[in-house]
């Protein structure tokens, strides 16, 4: 991981704890759902297979530097062998309404994604997976 992505990670863990007045982190991202779907189809290793995907809403969370929003996804999805790898969650990080970064080690996303409201995410789940 390089060193801006683990201080951003960082902060947000170390931070986490700390309360932030929505409104100077300016507003939720509105698109979030349309960029993780783009997200997950360039990134993962095999987009077409998720099945039982799982979403929040965008949650503040408090750094060093004021606040960013962030929001968690859990998918099962096949791995590079062809295995379903179980559900896995991984936060992304937004800022000014677009995503500057995903954690996905199950520390970071323990403490994001904890005590959070989870919904079906549909848009990323493909036909035959469900």
């Amino acid at each position: 991981m390089n060193k801006s992505v683990f201080s951003l990670c960082a902060a947000l863990v170390f931070a986490g704890c700390q309360s932030i007045d929505p409104e100077t982190v300016g507003p939720p991202p509105a698109s979030y759902k349309e960029q993780i779907a783009s997200y997950v189809t360039l990134n993962f290793i095999d987009p077409y297979s998720i099945r039982d995907a799982r979403i929040t809403q965008p949650k503040t969370h408090a750094t060093m530097n004021g606040g960013l929003w962030n929001v968690c996804m859990m998918t099962n999805a096949k791995n590079r062998l062809g295995g379903y790898t179980g559900m896995k969650a991984t936060v992304f990080i937004f800022k000014d309404g677009f995503i500057i970064g995903t954690d996905s080690h199950t520390y970071t996303t323990g403490i994001m994604c904890a005590d959070r409201s989870w919904q079906p995410f549909t848009e990323i789940v493909r036909s035959g997976n469900e």
